[in-house]
Formats: structure tokens, C-alpha cells, sequence
């Protein structure tokens, strides 16, 4: 009955309304999707692709949701070896 946390990709489906402060889209993961949808202000590099984890709740509508939203940042690091 409490709040939960759903992690995954934001897919190309972004639907934004009231000057961007209610959003809906689909977050999927590797095995599973499901529908979002959150009021408030959205981190900065939300977009579609990028990784994000939404706090709230699954509704009987089958709609997560969010009552918080947060942007997985891409690593600004190269992954390779760093060698002398």
C-alpha cells in the first residue's frame, strides 16, 4: 500500500500538458512497460532514451503514478582504461 520505485528508459511516446508541468509517457525496462504520469517540475534532461526512476504508485487504471521524478544522469566519463 505504500509508495514504490519503477526504473527504465523513457520511450518516444512524451506528452506534456499544462506548460510541462504534467507529463505522461511509457518507462520501460528489460522485461516490462508501463504508463506514467506526473505533475511537478521535470529534470532538466528528461527527454525520451534517458533512464529514469519514478516514486509512487501503480493505479487501478493500470497508470503509474509518480508523486516524484528522478533523471538518471549519462556518465560524462570515456569507459576506457586509462593507461601511462
Amino acid at each position: 500500500n505504500g509508495d514504490v520505485r519503477v526504473a527504465g528508459v523513457v520511450q518516444t511516446d512524451v506528452q506534456k500538458s499544462n506548460g510541462g508541468l504534467h507529463v505522461t509517457f511509457t518507462e520501460k525496462d528489460g522485461t516490462a512497460s508501463v504508463p506514467v504520469e506526473y505533475s511537478g517540475t521535470l529534470p532538466d534532461i528528461f527527454k525520451p532514451g534517458i533512464t529514469v526512476v519514478a516514486e509512487g504508485r501503480l493505479g487501478a487504471d493500470g497508470v503509474f503514478h509518480a508523486t516524484t521524478l528522478l533523471a538518471k544522469c549519462p556518465s560524462r566519463f570515456s569507459t576506457t582504461p586509462y593507461t601511462q
